[in-house]
């Protein structure tokens, strides 16, 4: 959720409806790590701030074009 909002209206991957975050746990819980993955096409690892082709809109969101 910290990166959604750090990259609110933009097109990079964690604004995207295919990408996952990845969390780990620690002793206070779980927390999100640089690291995610998109199921557009083949699952592949991405990070927060990467784009590609694919990219496209969270239900819930809005971006600039």
């Amino acid at each position: 959720m910290k990166n959604q909002e750090l990259f609110a209206g933009k097109q990079v991957c964690c604004t995207c409806a295919h990408y996952y975050q990845h969390y780990s746990r620690g002793p206070k819980g779980y927390f999100e790590v640089h690291c995610g993955h998109c199921t557009a096409l083949l699952v592949k690892t991405r990070k927060p701030d990467q784009t590609c082709k694919q990219w496209k809109e969270q239900k819930g969101t809005k971006s600039r074009p």
